[in-house]
């Protein structure tokens, strides 16, 4: 079957799962709309689903859900329209068949989600209703409450109407407008989970149809041309459920109760159209196929009687010739005897016409032949009976729509007999048994489908019912809950009255306060002017003030900014000296190695050429000029000796010295950062009060302190270095080795060097603890002003609204 069109095919290996088709579902690969847009698209449509009404046409009663504009007896539309669908459908995915089941209960699960998800969104929709008119209900008597005039023409008193009423009002508004809010929020996630759902569901739907319009384009074999019936009728049996090419194609079609492959895939839709489709242009609506099948029984009705009248007459014929012979009774008739099968009687009739006819061939078997050719008047009577009821057979099948093959064909009038009449009629009567049990097969067929169509209309018709009562609880509960509004709504106004009533009273005693009032007021708005000027006065001081602290301010810090830049200079000289100092160490020590080694060299030289140290001393003591050149190169010894170490010590002092200004310079970055917080804070002290002045002056002094402090404790650290490194120097004595005093100095100066940096890294520390439980107290201090200084800033404003 799928050779047909087996250039078409399309594997649904290669796209099913694809990330392709994935990929449109993603949240991902398309925004959705705004959700206030969706929630609006679906009131609208609930509000219109009773309007909608499926498109009718009463014109193609084969198809009624189809465009009145179509006429579906129009072969040039029709093929059109076909050739259309296939060439559009060429390109369409294809299944396989538990691909298709599983989309198709992906798709009954997203449809009830579907419904489910509508159903919850109409009523959250109503329920937004009802808060929306609960808010609007709130909105209408905050207006009335929060009207600046009463009826009588007085002003209202604002304190009055808060105590009283001014408070809840704005409480049941607040909690109307949550509600509201609230369900407007459900209302649009609903929105976008439904139509998340329904795009899935399309997206199913889609590979459903594409699937189902490839399968049917590659099994399609296109349009079949309508049969031309003649008179030379088609005898062939197997040719009467055929189409007309189906020999010219050298392809049997099948029987109309084989499985259609196309019907597979098909809906239940498409149950009124079985049967229909048959490889032959003459399509016969379900009226017209019934009216066709009447008329064949009634035909063979008829023939049967013709064939009883017939053997009747054939019978009393012989028995007049030869009384003498035993002849068989009329077989019974079988039209009325209610049996499934009415070519019964029309077989057992012509095989007693076979019969009698064949004994009355026995009967004359020595005729000449001018006997024989004189035929009896009842054989040639049968004979045209024979003719017209073959004649009658024949219209019978090509009124229903049957065809036959072109062999045998009917005999020529000169060469018809009475045995071709029988045997022609016999293949008649046969095709017409097969085409009975056709019929017979296909009724089972239709009546299995329409059993199975009912079993789903009645699941369906359950599922509908058990829709239609919780719809109805739905609304049953809907309408409690608007019950319920409504006692909410009148309890609410009787709420309403009895507060306007209180507030009506609250007026007339506002009233006659105001008026004993209006004196102490003019008095109160005199105070309140001259206050206020004051206010002024002091507040223009106060900026007066603060311009100046700000000027102070600035200058401080352009003095610390040099200060710091000087700082950074100073460090920048002293890293180049400590280079400097470093490179001629450097020098001075590849000297002193150089030197020791020419001394060792010499000492060896020396020994060698004037023997050992006791011979040469007395050799110097008997030379004093040798004695002279040795006191020399001794002298030149201790002080390069001296020099070394001189270098050393300088070396380590300018090594502190520039871990000193390194911590210097942090200290001097933590303080100035410090200082510009504290200065933004006195910035803003400063606008609030003239207190905050006093403030800063003892946070200015405690800087001072600080900075004092931290001055002191590095000149006590530079002496204490100068000590530990003088202290270090001592004690280099003549009879010392010198490489071994060296070594020895070398560690107690790093030992020196180490302890230092740990003395002044723990009074680092201590002093920044210091430094933060300061800047703490600080801080706590000038929140505990701008508190102040809010609440004399309320003060004021109410003052000044006051007045």
């Amino acid at each position: 079957m799928l050779g047909v069109n087996g250039n078409s095919m399309r594997s649904s290996s290669s796209s099913y799962g694809d990330p392709k088709y994935l990929s449109s579902i993603s949240a991902a690969a398309f925004v959705p709309p705004p959700s206030r847009i969706l929630v609006d698209g679906y009131r609208g449509e609930l509000d219109s689903i009773q309007d909608a009404s499926p498109r009718y046409n009463p014109l193609n009663p084969t198809h009624p859900r189809s465009s009145v504009l179509l006429n579906a007896n129009d072969p040039v539309v029709m093929h059109l329209l076909t050739e259309t669908a296939i060439g559009d459908s060429m390109q369409f995915e294809v299944l396989s068949f538990e691909e298709a089941e599983d989309l198709k209960k992906e798709l009954s699960l997203l449809t009830n989600r579907i419904s489910s998800s509508k159903r919850k969104l109409a009523l959250e929709m109503k329920l937004q209703e009802a808060a929306a008119s609960l808010d609007r209900l709130s909105d209408g008597r905050s207006s009335r409450d929060n009207g600046d005039m009463d009826g009588d023409g007085f002003p209202k008193s604002r304190r009055k109407r808060m105590s009283f009423f001014g408070r809840n009002s704005w409480g049941e508004h607040h909690r109307a407008d949550s509600e509201l809010a609230i369900s407007t929020r459900k209302c649009e996630e609903l929105a976008q989970e439904l139509w998340k759902l329904e795009r899935r569901a399309n997206e199913l739907r889609r590979r459903l149809l594409e699937h189902t319009a490839g399968v049917l384009q590659m099994t399609h074999k296109g349009l079949k041309k309508k049969p031309v019936i003649t008179n030379n009728l088609s005898r062939s049996p197997e040719s009467m459920h055929g189409s007309p090419n189906a020999r010219t194609n050298g392809n049997y079609p099948s029987a109309p109760h084989k499985f259609d492959d196309q019907s597979l895939y098909q809906t239940t839709d498409h149950l009124d159209n079985y049967g229909k489709d048959y490889d032959r242009p003459g399509r016969l609506s379900r009226s017209e196929n019934g009216e066709a099948r009447s008329v064949d029984l009634t035909a063979i009705q008829n023939t049967e009687k013709r064939l009883k009248e017939l053997n009747n007459r054939l019978r009393q014929m012989i028995l007049s010739t030869n009384s003498s012979q035993d002849i068989d009774p009329l077989p019974t008739t079988f039209s009325n005897s209610g049996l499934p099968n009415p070519l019964a009687g029309v077989e057992a009739h012509l095989n007693y016409l076979e019969k009698n006819l064949t004994s009355m061939a026995y009967q004359h078997p020595q005729e000449t032949p001018q006997e024989a050719n004189k035929v009896p008047k009842f054989v040639n009577e049968a004979e045209e009976r024979l003719e017209e009821i073959n004649r009658r057979i024949d219209n019978v099948l090509s009124t229903t729509g049957s065809s036959r093959s072109p062999n045998p064909s009917f005999p020529p009038r000169q060469r018809r007999t009475l045995q071709g009449q029988l045997s022609y009629l016999e293949q008649t009567i046969d095709s017409i048994q097969q085409r009975f049990d056709s019929l017979v097969e296909h009724k089972t067929i239709l009546t299995t489908q329409i059993q199975q169509q009912r079993e789903l209309n009645s699941k369906s018709d359950a599922q509908r019912d058990a829709h239609f009562a919780e719809l109805n609880e739905q609304i049953s509960t809907l309408k409690k809950e608007l019950e319920m509004s409504r006692r909410d709504a009148s309890g609410t106004r009787d709420k309403l009255s009895l507060v306007t009533d209180q507030l009506d009273a609250a007026r007339q005693e506002s009233m006659i306060r105001e008026q004993q009032r209006a004196e102490d007021d003019a008095k109160a708005i005199a105070s309140a002017q001259e206050a206020k000027v004051n206010a002024e006065n002091e507040l223009l001081v106060k900026s007066k003030r603060i311009a100046y602290l700000e000027d102070a301010l600035e200058g401080a810090r352009n003095e610390q900014d040099s200060r710091t830049r000087e700082a950074i200079e100073a460090k920048e000289i002293s890293d180049k000296e400590l280079e400097k100092l470093r490179s001629e160490y450097s020098e001075l020590e590849n000297e002193m190695i150089r030197v020791r080694t020419e001394l060792t060299m010499a000492q060896a030289e020396l020994d060698g050429a004037y023997g050992s140290r006791a011979e040469r001393a007395a050799q110097v003591a008997a030379n004093p000029a040798i004695q002279k050149e040795m006191d020399d190169l001794n002298q030149r010894n201790r002080s390069l000796t001296e020099e070394i170490s001189i270098l050393r010590a300088e070396q380590l002092n300018n090594s502190n010295d520039s871990d000193s200004k390194s911590s210097l310079q942090q200290r001097v970055q933590i303080l100035e950062k410090e200082l510009r917080e504290t200065i933004d804070d006195y910035e803003v002290m400063t606008k609030a009060s003239i207190a905050f002045e006093k403030e800063r002056d003892k946070l200015e002094t405690s800087i001072d302190n600080l900075r004092d402090r931290c001055e002191s404790l590095e000149s006590k650290l530079s002496e204490e270095r100068v000590q530990s490194m003088g202290n270090g120097s001592l004690g280099y004595g003549n009879g010392y080795d010198r490489g071994t005093y060296e070594t020895t100095s070398t560690m107690v100066l790093k030992n020196e060097f180490k302890k230092m940096m740990r003395d002044t890294r723990a009074e680092n520390m201590r002093a920044l603890k210091a430094e933060q439980e300061e800047r703490r107290r600080l801080e706590t201090l000038i929140r505990n002003l701008k508190k102040e200084q809010a609440a004399g800033k309320l003060n004021l404003s109410q003052g000044t609204s006051t007045t």
